[in-house]
């Protein structure tokens, strides 16, 4: 949880305006996904279609358009020209930032430190989430 806290990706909620913001809050449940052939390295993946007494953040969300090119269509415009790019942007989710009035909607608890002594505290996204391995997760915030 260090690495999004230094890459500014969470922040974390002061407690005096824990109480005192006009918009609603959902706190996102979280957990670490492990692979086995990068054993030192953890992803958090936030569970934005966990409900909670039927409600979930993926149900509130505003769906937009489908933005996504469709497989055979890439392959059809490989045989269109002579050269063919491809890139992989690292954390390209994380470089979509979110409204601050739109964070209360992208909270979740963890403990100061990781050091699990403490109580936990509350942090907030500050960048839009990723789809992971079949999770669904919140779409832009409008």
């Amino acid at each position: 949880m260090q690495l999004p806290l230094d890459e500014g990706y969470t922040e974390s909620v002061p407690d005096n305006e824990l109480h005192t913001r006009p918009h609603v809050t959902w706190h996102l449940p979280h957990h670490p996904v492990l692979n086995p052939k990068k054993p030192r390295k953890v992803r958090i993946v936030f569970d934005c279609a966990a409900e909670c007494g039927s409600v979930s953040l993926n149900g509130q969300m505003l769906q937009g358009p489908d933005q996504n090119n469709k497989l055979l269509g890439v392959l059809l415009r490989f045989c269109q020209g002579s050269l063919a790019l491809m890139a992989n942007i690292e954390a390209m989710f994380h470089q979509v930032k979110v409204a601050p009035e739109h964070r209360d909607a992208l909270q979740f608890l963890w403990w100061p430190e990781g050091d699990v002594q403490w109580t936990p505290h509350t942090y907030e996204m500050t960048v839009q989430l990723s789809v992971e391995s079949g999770v669904r997760h919140a779409p832009c915030m409008p």
